[in-house]
């Protein structure tokens, strides 16, 4: 996982029960992803003070936007990369804008 993911998006995705950026990486399917949320995402809570995280504001438009944007056929981890590089840029982006800019980007 720290091989493909930096520390901090595990433990968002961990934490707030992203079962989509687990199953990304690779050599995790869905069940596994599961079974990682189920299994340690009391433990994170527990140890990381959600304030130290800065959990995704816009979490339900990233997935909108990635799902849009796998309809039209683009791969799911290049499509992480641009949807989470312009939340970065405009973190009031919405779903249209979000599609929008990465549509021009990728």
């Amino acid at each position: 996982m720290l091989s493909s993911l930096d520390p901090k998006q595990i433990i968002h995705s961990i934490a707030s029960g992203d079962v989509g950026t687990i199953q990304s990486l690779k050599g995790i399917g869905p069940k596994t992803a599961q079974r990682v949320i189920l299994d340690l995402k009391d433990k994170v809570l527990k140890i990381y003070d959600l304030s130290e995280i800065s959990m995704p504001q816009h979490n339900i438009s990233r997935e909108e936007a990635l799902s849009a944007l796998e309809v039209l056929g683009y791969v799911r981890k290049n499509a992480e990369k641009v949807v989470d590089k312009i939340i970065k840029e405009n973190p009031e982006a919405g779903v249209e804008i979000l599609i929008k800019q990465a549509l021009k980007n990728l």
